[in-house]
């Protein structure tokens, strides 16, 4: 039996579902869907301003400069979106073992803030309202949130 041609091969590997990252026609297929995606530009100028003073210095360390904190991010961003392996993290977006690393550094470098974070929510779902959802619609249930989370704060 002769070998499909490389395009019938994308397109069939394209409608089926993913069995393993390591198959070549997979990770052609993988490809083909994130022209679909944007890889970059994820993340807003707005939403970097916030994020970016509470991110380490890249001065004061040894060894080999960081990446741009941005692109991390971004790489970051685009592995949970589309539930990728990190393994298969596009080239563009820097090497994985990079990537991964300082996701895995920031998440343990986190961990006390993300307590903090987790206990507010605790807090919050103390109000009944707010941990059984009552309301019938998404913006009132948001505007009891945002009125619990406001009394939270000023205690």
């Amino acid at each position: 039996m002769s070998a499909k041609p490389l395009n019938d091969a994308v397109q069939y590997a394209h409608n089926r579902r993913p069995v393993s990252s390591a198959c070549l026609l997979i990770s052609v297929a993988r490809a083909v869907d994130d022209l679909h995606m944007a890889r970059v530009g994820v993340i807003s100028d707005e939403f970097w301003a916030v994020v970016e003073p509470l991110l380490p210095a890249k001065g004061g360390r040894r060894g080999r400069p960081w990446n741009a904190h941005r692109e991390v991010l971004e790489a970051i961003c685009w592995r949970y979106r589309t539930g990728s392996p990190w393994r298969d993290l596009p080239l563009e977006l820097g090497r994985w073992q990079t990537v991964w690393a300082r996701h895995f550094r920031w998440s343990t470098d986190n961990y006390k803030l993300r307590n903090a974070v987790e206990r507010g929510y605790a807090r919050l779902k103390q109000w009944r309202g707010i941990a059984t959802r009552y309301d019938k619609h998404a913006l009132t249930f948001l505007g009891g949130v945002h009125l619990a989370a406001s009394v939270l704060h000023l205690r």
